[in-house]
């Protein structure tokens, strides 16, 4: 399956969110649901009873890009401002740390989660992935889950 905007929310959303690459089977599932819709489906996957503190530094932790405390209060207070859209505010610093590859401060955290993107596409795009390997990524990522 060629790489879509689709199939980067969905390899996006579970590392930020969980850590690890899903399944070929949630992959494939996941990519049919963000093909009818991509705001829902990224607003959906973002559990509404997580404080947006919480989801702050999940989601920095889970991209490489912590401890930086100033990084973690504008993340939690976009997440305040944008209480619905949640899950596209993920997307779109994806998108911004995607690109900040040569940046002195955040590019070394960028070519990490560029390269733990590809590894979980590769991964989850394939046929045979029934289990989900953990991402490496620093720092030490939460336990893979089925």
């Amino acid at each position: 399956m060629p790489a879509t905007v689709y199939t980067s929310a969905v390899i996006t959303l579970n590392a930020a969110l969980y850590g690890y690459a899903p399944s070929n089977t949630v992959f494939n599932t996941e990519v049919a649901t963000a093909a009818m819709g991509i705001n829902a489906y990224a607003n959906g996957k973002v559990s509404s009873s997580m404080s947006d503190a919480d989801l702050s530094a999940l989601v920095l932790g889970n991209m490489g890009l912590l401890p930086n405390a100033d990084l973690n209060t504008a993340l939690t207070q976009v997440f305040a401002l944008n209480s619905t859209a949640r899950g596209q505010v993920i997307l779109n610093l994806a998108s911004l740390l995607s690109g900040l590859t040569s940046d002195a401060t955040y590019g070394v955290a960028a070519n990490t989660w560029n390269a733990a993107s590809a590894q979980a596409y590769a991964y989850s795009s394939a046929g045979a992935a029934s289990w989900c390997p953990c991402l490496s990524r620093p720092p030490a990522l939460p336990s893979c889950k089925p």
